[in-house]
């Protein structure tokens, strides 16, 4: 099928990101021995191959079927009981939390782009890559977590109740 040139070149530009990605956990890979990151790493890598994979099946002029990305069952894949082992270093530490913001701005940048694009199947599967790569980023935000490597500071109940206060006459 013929794109839309909105469509090629933001295929272009996440092909080119998936590239240096690519790369990049190649280095972490090296890099890390905690068994658990050695995981998450595992599955960004074969997650990312994926999408490589069916957005260059999407740019085929010559392809005029409906392409599907591929369901991940990342449950299956990264069993949580495992992310309490973890060495908990400073690399892992580090690795850990560029993972997570990775993964957070995949999501996001799959997920604007889809809005963008304006082939419906190509529109389809960025939605698909970005709740992918969402789901991905609850995995190592679990693992950042349970490693007390981020904060998180609880508003107070009289904080919530006040703003129920404000905003109940809405409904």
């Amino acid at each position: 099928m013929r794109l839309p040139v909105i469509d090629i070149g933001l295929m272009n530009e996440h092909l080119a990101t998936h590239e240096g990605l690519l790369g990049k956990l190649d280095v972490y890979l090296e890099a890390t021995l905690d068994k658990f990151l050695m995981k998450l790493i595992t599955v960004q890598r074969e997650m990312l191959k994926v999408h490589i994979q069916v957005m260059l099946e999407l740019l085929l002029p010559q392809k005029e079927e409906w392409v599907n990305l591929p369901n991940e069952n990342l449950e299956e894949e990264l069993d949580l009981s495992t992310a309490t082992d973890s060495t908990g270093n400073e690399l892992t530490k580090r690795i850990s939390l560029e993972l997570q913001a990775t993964a957070n701005s995949m999501a996001r940048t799959n997920f604007n782009s889809a809005l963008m694009m304006k082939n419906e199947n190509v529109k389809q599967v960025h939605f698909e890559m970005a709740i992918q790569q969402a789901t991905y980023l609850n995995y190592v935000n679990y693992f950042v977590e349970e490693n007390e490597w981020s904060i998180s500071v609880k508003g107070t109940e009289d904080q919530q109740n006040k703003i129920i206060e404000h905003f109940k006459h809405l409904v």
